[in-house]
């Protein structure tokens, strides 16, 4: 198995993890000191404000899964990319790192979600994640379209 595959392995089971909400594997195909940014405001650095991230994102969306298989996943030396289908239920409150509280809405969301991993020795270093924000939160009913003009809710 060449290396490329390997990376790409790894970030197949953390993704796997991820779904099963099996934190020991996820934490373990992090390093120590991982580096996590979001396409919204946050992010997080190291496998605590990483696992914090994730739980509190899971808080207001407990039922949320990765599709497999992934619509596209490649990679290059260190590099893996995937692109993957998210859905989830918004039943729980949901905080942002800016300080802004969601109240549930009880609606489903279905979002594109493509992933730059960069893997290092069996680990993932750094992960950047990035997904159609605005279709999420028009989905979830936090902002409005009105004649194709996004307003806050």
């Amino acid at each position: 198995m060449s290396r490329v595959d390997e990376n790409l392995e790894v970030v197949r089971r953390a993704d796997r993890a991820w779904n099963g909400r099996d934190w020991v594997s996820f934490e373990a195909l992090h390093a120590q000191d991982v580096f996590v940014r979001f396409t919204v405001p946050g992010g997080a650095t190291g496998r605590v404000a990483l696992i914090e991230e994730a739980e509190t994102f899971l808080d207001a969306f407990p039922d949320h899964q990765i599709d497999f298989p992934y619509l596209k996943l490649f990679g290059e030396g260190d590099l893996v990319c995937s692109v993957t289908r998210s859905r989830g239920t918004h039943t729980g409150p949901w905080k942002r790192s800016d300080g802004r509280v969601f109240r549930p809405t009880g609606k489903r969301m279905e979002v594109e979600m493509t992933t730059v991993a960069r893997v290092l020795n069996g680990e993932i270093v750094e992960r950047i994640f990035y997904y159609d924000t605005l279709g999420m939160m028009t989905q979830l009913g936090l902002v409005k379209i009105p004649g194709g003009e996004a307003r806050a809710a």
